[in-house]
């Protein structure tokens, strides 16, 4: 029987031991949080948290607003290189009439020029014609 109630001194002794260490271990943690002000410090780490986190959010809007503009403004300068190419197509078929215009006119030149070789050679046989007569 002396073992038994060895057993239950034992269980005793351990239930007391035990809560006095939790009451002790509580204790001395409020006396810790208290001594180097860690629950003030863990409320203005939960704010700073909180400030940042509200910073993240607004730069996440600030970037969202930004792609917008930037999708608008890529937007207005697609629109302007499509005007320049209907333009820079304007200029070229305006080329194209120009270059139409140009092959006339060699053409006429070319008439001319042959126009002008004829008479040119007209009138010279003529006077040579002249004077071979002249001088016989």
């Amino acid at each position: 029987m002396g073992n038994i109630s060895e057993k239950l001194l034992e269980e005793k002794i351990e239930k007391i031991v035990e809560n006095k260490l939790k009451t002790k271990f509580g204790e001395i943690y409020r006396e810790m949080l208290a001594r180097f002000d860690i629950e003030e410090k863990i409320l203005m780490i939960s704010e700073r948290l909180v400030k940042v986190e509200e910073a993240i959010k607004y730069q996440g809007e600030l970037i969202e607003k930004l792609i917008h503009q930037f999708d608008k403004r890529f937007g207005q300068i697609d629109r302007r290189f499509e005007q320049v190419d209907r333009r820079f197509e304007q200029i070229d078929k305006r080329f194209e009439q120009v270059d139409k215009r140009f092959d006339q006119i060699d053409k006429r030149f070319n008439m001319l020029t042959w126009f002008m070789g004829i008479g040119f050679t007209l009138t010279i046989a003529i006077i040579a014609t002249i004077l071979s007569v002249m001088l016989k």
